[in-house]
């Protein structure tokens, strides 16, 4: 009697490596690097509330606009009926 060979099938060849493929930083990770630089965490967050606070002040408080509205009503065609 013959023994049957099984033959496995051969997982495809990646084309990039696996640690390529998976996601970036976890959140967990992100505060990990954080808690480890957090001096300088804080000090720049300042710097951007401030920045962003001084851009916000310096801002006109109100903006003018110029538009113009051409009407013809002479062989136009309306998609719609009245």
């Amino acid at each position: 009697m013959r023994s049957r060979i099984r033959r496995q099938a051969v997982p495809p060849t990646p084309l990039l490596p696996l640690h390529f493929t998976q996601g970036g930083v976890t959140r967990t990770q992100v505060l990990a690097i954080i808690r480890a630089h957090l001096r300088r965490s804080i000090f720049i967050a300042f710097v951007f509330i401030c920045v962003a606070a001084i851009v916000i002040k310096l801002l006109p408080k109100s903006y003018t606009a110029q538009t113009t509205v051409i009407v013809t009503s002479l062989g136009a065609w309306c998609w719609f009926r009245l």
